[in-house]
């Protein structure tokens, strides 16, 4: 069973992350905090992969591959691993249970049986975003001219910009808390204009979407550490920060975003 001190987040996904060891940050100083991986991100992973029974079926202590389709290697990185990983940030360690649908499903993997579900003890080591730094630098800019002569801005160590509209007076929460929110998310064009992609929405947790901080794009993420309860804040994210090279509906790859926000509600983490 965990040990008291263990943070256990169990995902609307299936995967269930048991973190025994998290680096301490904070969220409103003057450094950097730690972030999840992107994609495009080089991580490098120290692992043990164990049955449910308890049979090790595979090791490496430092293992460097892209959280994408296949890894250096042309192998599978399996969903249960983009999901845990997704979930962590470099120098910390978990114990991650992926179910089999997540894994190696019907058809297996070597030692791997079918419909087999899968314990790794996952060592976060290092996130190499050396790759995204020329683009960061230059959405940071464009950002920074955008605003000139804007007041409050406050630009976080980690690269995105915030203003904080109101202030509530309620709980600040934690990257695996869940929360409620409502935002409207805009594209911010060369042109200096906006574009809505997605006006008013309210997310909470629902069965297929746990809501916390963690599953947030990472602007986001870290944004909503920094609000209240209550709060009303708008943030301008570099793309890194925001869907990358990804894209989603009315966002196309590296555009930087804006997004109003409310923060509505925060639920503790149930362990």
């Amino acid at each position: 069973p965990p040990a008291e001190s263990d943070i256990v987040v169990r995902d609307a996904s299936g995967v269930t992350l048991v973190i025994t060891e998290r680096p301490a940050y904070d969220i409103t100083g003057t450094e950097e905090v730690p972030m999840q991986p992107t994609p495009e991100n080089i991580i490098r992973v120290g692992y043990v992969g164990r049955l449910l029974n308890g049979t090790q079926f595979d090791a490496d202590d430092s293992y460097t591959f892209t959280i994408t389709n296949t890894d250096a290697n042309g192998s599978d990185v399996i969903s249960g691993w983009k999901i845990a990983l997704g979930m962590m940030t470099e120098g910390m360690e978990a114990t991650a249970f992926i179910p089999s649908g997540l894994a190696y499903g019907t058809r297996g993997s070597g030692s791997i049986g079918a419909n087999q579900v899968l314990i790794f003890d996952l060592n976060l080591r290092e996130v190499d975003r050396s790759n995204e730094e020329p683009r960061f630098s230059q959405d940071k800019t464009k950002i920074s001219a955008y605003l000139e002569g804007v007041e409050n801005t406050v630009v976080h160590p980690n690269g995105f910009t915030y203003i904080l509209e109101s202030i509530g007076s309620g709980a600040r929460p934690d990257m695996y808390d869940q929360v409620t929110v409502k935002f409207t998310g805009k594209v911010l064009n060369a042109d200096n204009t906006e574009t809505v992609f997605v006006q008013d929405l309210v997310q909470g947790p629902v069965n297929i979407f746990s809501s916390r901080p963690a599953n947030y794009i990472h602007g986001l993420a870290m944004g909503l550490q920094l609000m209240h309860e209550g709060d009303k804040a708008k943030f301008y994210l570099p793309s890194a920060l925001g869907y990358g090279i990804g894209t989603t509906t009315g966002v196309s790859s590296n555009s930087n975003l804006v997004f109003e926000v409310e923060l509505l509600t925060v639920t503790p983490n149930e362990e």
